[in-house]
């Protein structure tokens, strides 16, 4: 199978192109500025994706991965900005990914969305979990544009065109980014954290694991 990988260069992008190869299938790398990616057959230069979706060339392609998306928002940007933007590369960007993908003939559309559309938090109760039968309330503009387009892409699905939205949990793995980094810092740093003190149970996927899902969920008999 010819598998395309959006954002192929972030974190779990690299890591669904190795799994991709491993796997027998040509994967074809797709970032803003297509730079190498180990494991791809050939690497593709997309500059923005909020403008260029719509225009992308999927001749020939059997799936889309779509790992390219807007995660943090920058230090004192304005909050109206930060909604227009999640909204454009989360929500809208992906909606026209997956319709461009239906029209040129691809099979499946896997949607790497979080948990984050579902909720940030699970309750006050030790124990609830979080999962495909919660009902739907995200809280931060992140999961509200990530459900948003969980909900229309899955509206444009049909006998010929399959959706898949994956929802993975906070990743781990080598050379994770962001606040787990840190986490990861402070606990080679030896510094005693107060974590006994802390009323916070996670969950957390190895990011090899998401990979395979992201493969499994993209192939077809």
């Amino acid at each position: 199978m010819r598998l395309f990988v959006t954002g192929a260069r972030g974190f779990l992008g690299r890591a669904i192109v190795c799994a991709g190869k491993d796997a027998g299938h040509t994967m074809i790398a797709a970032s803003r500025d297509g730079g190498t990616v180990d494991g791809a057959a050939q690497t593709l230069a997309t500059g923005d994706l909020g403008e260029n979706a719509a225009q992308l060339d999927l001749t020939g392609i059997d799936a889309v991965i779509n790992c390219a998306a807007r995660v943090h928002v920058l230090k004192r940007e304005d909050p109206a900005h930060a909604k227009s933007e999640y909204d454009r590369l989360n929500t809208q960007m992906p909606l026209a990914l997956a319709r461009n993908a239906r029209s040129s003939g691809v099979r499946r559309f896997v949607q790497i969305s979080s948990v984050a559309a579902i909720a940030s938090t699970s309750g006050d109760t030790d124990g609830d979990v979080l999962d495909d039968t919660s009902e739907p309330t995200p809280s931060t503009y992140y999961g509200k544009s990530k459900l948003a387009a969980d909900l229309a892409i899955a509206d444009i699905a049909s006998g010929d065109f399959t959706v898949t939205s994956l929802r993975p949990p906070a990743i781990y793995g080598p050379d994770v980014g962001a606040w787990f980094a840190m986490l990861a810092r402070s606990a080679r740093a030896g510094i005693p954290l107060p974590v006994g003190a802390i009323r916070n149970r996670r969950s957390f996927a190895y990011v090899g694991n998401v990979a395979q899902a992201a493969i499994l969920a993209a192939k077809f008999d």
